[in-house]
């Protein structure tokens, strides 16, 4: 798959699985201590990364690595 050079840099060359269960449209790579989520960008994805900013001095919630928008997709 192709990713966005700073997504790469992150990821390297770590082993990671394609998660089946969960039930949205995005495609979610699992990785040992992280999660890439891919989907078409929107009001919902951007709102997603809002709620997930505000939250994180709030709640324990997952960290927000990096975030790439690149030809309609988040």
């Amino acid at each position: 798959m192709n990713f966005p050079k700073n997504i790469k840099k992150i990821l390297g060359n770590r082993p990671s699985s394609l998660d089946t269960i969960g039930m949205s449209n995005a495609q979610v790579i699992c990785f040992d201590e992280m999660v890439l989520k891919i989907e078409k960008q929107s009001e919902e994805s951007d709102m997603e990364h809002k709620m997930m900013t505000w939250l994180a001095d709030k709640l324990p919630v997952p960290r927000i690595l990096c975030l790439e928008k690149e030809n309609g997709m988040s």
